[in-house]
């Protein structure tokens, strides 16, 4: 919420991140085989494709992703291996071609989600339950909202009816259970629970080793976390499904800061332990039918409690708290094989509560010298409610067999900034031949300012929105033997963004200004290889400029975490 809270954060990670590396030996799928007659000429056939059908089933692209070495099995921390997306010093959300980890929105089984990734990278979700994960780095269609960057949209897979199972994982990195079984002929439930164990490893830093480091951070408590999630489905018919899902996840870390950091040596009051502790847990109710003839829909309610408490320096405090109650619904009609109409809402209402204990910094990720921010010492114990709605309409039309379009909009209000906001998002595709692709994109977004910029008493809640223009144009060809390069162009302009107000031009205690623009523009490049004997891989190339614009001194400086 606060920059205190961003910026002890990234003092910690700096302190830990990088302790572990380990590669992860994966084994290739099973190809398929078709059998002749002995005495017939032996002919092997290979069964290519996802398989997107089964939804108790990882998919392919997923599965991929999951057997990356490093990555422990999890599928999101091999994002980093994709164009456009480089890791951040906030936490493991990652940012993706120039945008802000804040830009981004987080989408599972169909929801809004406000807790993917632990505090150091690795994902809230077992490789046990992953079906698909897609990444839409820009230019994505009008039922994604609040968003300005880019969207992760990840799909828990069904449970299996079978009988009662499960797997015990243990390692000292971590260590979990997973199980599953069939409850009735048409219902079925999975169950997982994961530890973190390298905080039973990592002993306390001793001071002397401390000092020796130099780095001015002293390990108390290895980082520690925990998630789980639970899933029961009801199958009622062929044409009616209901789900429940409960998730949770807490992190837990703790060092010492001493003068030898020197954002501490600016502020000696900042000197001492600084703890972290997290925690989220988030329930769902999800209905899906399938319609007479061609009408499909699906509607969902949900709650997400959120808790994140940062303690640092001379008994210094940050404690947020997020209240969302979630309603989503969406119903598609397909009239033929050329177009499919879908109409859906979403309704985000928040609570936010802050309990601020500490020296006030007003500062972004575009400020030169946090720790010259310095502002008075306060006390703020504030609630916030807020109410975001979203309506979008989109149409996907095959044209002919070459060419296709989706056009679509959003219309998207919420009653802190009071803008109601008409967002338009287009893409076309045109089937050059067989194995080449062409695609174009355009979109506006926009999202909420961020909470520690615009909550009473510590922003200026006159902020407006954030906003952003994504278009992207994109080539796909495909080779053979599995073979494929996929290379998309981008610019991005983004508006809106906070500027923090140095103390000398600040004396009515505004804090911050919607006068920082920024672009972001670049290439990515995709060479893939699916899995079509015995190995698969993908080269991943990015070229990009990401810059920051002070429109109040017309100064413009390179995004910190811009990747040239």
């Amino acid at each position: 919420m606060a920059r205190n809270q961003a910026r002890t954060r990234q003092l910690l990670c700096s302190c830990i991140a990088g302790l572990i590396t380990m590669p992860l030996h994966a084994e290739g799928a099973p190809k398929g085989e078709t059998k002749v007659q002995s005495n017939a000429p032996v002919e092997e056939v290979y069964v290519l494709g996802s398989r997107r059908g089964d939804f108790t089933i990882i998919t392919e692209d997923a599965q991929k992703l999951v057997e990356v070495p490093g990555t422990f099995g999890d599928p999101l921390a091999a994002i980093y291996s994709l164009p456009g997306v480089v890791p951040s010093t906030e936490g493991g959300e990652p940012a993706v071609r120039g945008s802000s980890p804040a830009d981004n929105i987080y989408i599972v089984d169909f929801m809004p989600a406000g807790y993917v990734f632990h505090e150091f990278s690795q994902s809230v979700y077992s490789e046990f339950i992953l079906q698909d994960f897609q990444l839409h780095a820009a230019g994505f269609g009008p039922n994604y909202s609040g968003v300005t960057g880019a969207a992760f949209d990840i799909t828990l897979r069904d449970p299996k009816n079978q009988d009662f199972g499960g797997a015990v994982d243990i390692s000292l990195l971590r260590s979990g259970i997973f199980l599953e079984s069939g409850v009735t002929d048409n219902s079925a439930f999975y169950l997982s629970a994961r530890q973190s164990m390298i905080h039973y490893v990592i002993e306390e830093q001793s001071k002397e080793d401390a000092e020796e480091d130099g780095e001015g951070i002293r390990v108390i408590d290895a980082p520690e976390d925990r998630d789980y999630q639970f899933k029961y489905q009801w199958n009622i018919n062929d044409k009616h499904q209901l789900a429940f899902s409960a998730n949770g996840a807490s992190d837990y870390v703790a060092a010492e800061l001493n003068n030898d950091l020197e954002f501490v040596a600016a502020n000696p009051d900042f000197a001492g332990d600084a703890k972290i502790k997290s925690a989220f847990n988030s329930q769902s109710l999800d209905y899906r039918f399938k319609g007479d003839g061609a009408w499909q829909g699906r509607m969902a309610l949900g709650q997400n409690d959120l808790g994140n408490r940062t303690e640092w320096g001379d008994n210094y405090h940050n404690d947020i708290s997020i209240e969302s109650r979630l309603a989503k619904g969406e119903i598609s009609y397909s009239p033929n094989n050329k177009h499919q109409i879908t109409l859906g809402t979403l309704i985000d209402q928040k609570d936010y509560r802050l309990d601020y204990e500490g020296i006030l910094l007003i500062c972004t990720d575009q400020s030169a010298n946090c720790a010259n921010a310095r502002r008075e010492f306060i006390t703020l114990d504030e609630t916030l409610p807020v109410k975001a709605t979203a309506i979008y309409f989109n149409e996907n039309w095959s044209i002919t067999d070459k060419l296709w379009t989706h056009i679509g909009a959003q219309w998207y209000d919420n009653d802190f900034t009071d803008e109601y906001l008409v967002l338009p998002r287009v893409s076309l595709g045109f089937n050059a031949s067989p194995t080449v692709t062409f695609t174009a994109k355009y979109g506006h977004y926009a999202r909420l300012p961020e909470l520690g910029f615009s909550f009473p008493g510590i922003g200026n809640t006159d902020l407006l929105t954030a906003k952003a223009k994504h278009s992207v144009l994109g080539i796909e060809k495909t080779l053979r033997d599995g073979w494929s390069i996929n290379a998309e162009i981008y610019h991005k302009t983004l508006t809106d963004l906070p500027l923090a107000l140095d103390s000398t031009e600040d004396s009515d205690g505004t804090f911050y200004l919607n006068e920082v623009t920024g672009e972001a523009r670049g290439l990515d490049v995709l060479i893939n290889k699916d899995m079509t004997s015995k190995w698969y891989g993908w080269l991943a190339l990015s070229l990009s400029k990401s810059e920051r614009t002070n429109e109040r001194t017309g100064e413009t400086k390179d995004y910190n975490l811009d990747t040239p």
